[in-house]
C-alpha cells in the first residue's frame, strides 16, 4: 500500500466540501441568470450574470468544484477504501460520483464522461447528457449496494470520515434514492 496516498477517511472530507462548493456555486450562478437574485455590486464577476454576461469566471465555478476538484479525488479514494475492504467509502464515493454528474449534465448538458479522467487524453471528448444520466443512475445502484455490504476487518469507520451523516449508512442509501 502507497502510504503516501490519504485514507478514505482523510480524503472524503474535502470531497464532500468541494462538491457542496459546486453546487451552492451552481445554485447562485442559475439564480443569477434566471432573475431570481439580483447583484449591484462589481466585487466579484456574478453580477455580471444578472445582466447575461458571462465570463469564464461566472460559469466555471460549479465546474471546477464539482468536476476538477472534487470528482478527480473520488477514484483515488475508492481505490484506497479497496485496500481495507472500506465498501461504505466505496458506495460514498459512487454516489457522489453521481451527484456531481448529474449536477453538471443539468447545468452544461454535454462534458466528458467516458475519457474524463484517462491521462493519455488531452482534450477527452465531451459526452451527451443522456449518457451521463444513465451512467450515473447506474453509479448510484453501485453505490447502494457497496453501502450494503458487510465492512472488511480492516476497514475504516465511514464515521470516521463523513461530516455529512456521521456514517450513517441507512440516510446515505436515502440519499442515493432520493437523487434517483
Amino acid at each position: 500500500a502507497d502510504e503516501s496516498v490519504p485514507t478514505p477517511d482523510l480524503r472524503l472530507p474535502p470531497v464532500l466540501a468541494q462538491f457542496m462548493d459546486g453546487y451552492e456555486s451552481a445554485g447562485t450562478r442559475t439564480s443569477l441568470i434566471i432573475g431570481q437574485l439580483a447583484a449591484t455590486g462589481s466585487s466579484s464577476n456574478n453580477y455580471n450574470l444578472s445582466r447575461w454576461y458571462t465570463t469564464a469566471a461566472s460559469v466555471a465555478g460549479p465546474y471546477q468544484a464539482c468536476f476538477v476538484n472534487c470528482a478527480s479525488n473520488i477514484a483515488p479514494m475508492i481505490q484506497k477504501a479497496e485496500e481495507t475492504e472500506s465498501y461504505h467509502y466505496i458506495g460514498v464515493g459512487k454516489i457522489m460520483y453521481a451527484l456531481g454528474y448529474l449536477t453538471l449534465a443539468d447545468l452544461y448538458g454535454m462534458l466528458p464522461y467516458e475519457e474524463a479522467f484517462d491521462a493519455s487524453i488531452m482534450n477527452p471528448k465531451y459526452d451527451d447528457g443522456s449518457l451521463i444520466y444513465e451512467k450515473a443512475l447506474a453509479l448510484l445502484d453501485e453505490g447502494i449496494l457497496e453501502l450494503q455490504k458487510a465492512q472488511g476487518p480492516a476497514a475504516i469507520s465511514l464515521a470516521k470520515g463523513d461530516y455529512l451523516f456521521a456514517g450513517d449508512v441507512s440516510k446515505w442509501i436515502k440519499f442515493a434514492y432520493g437523487i434517483k
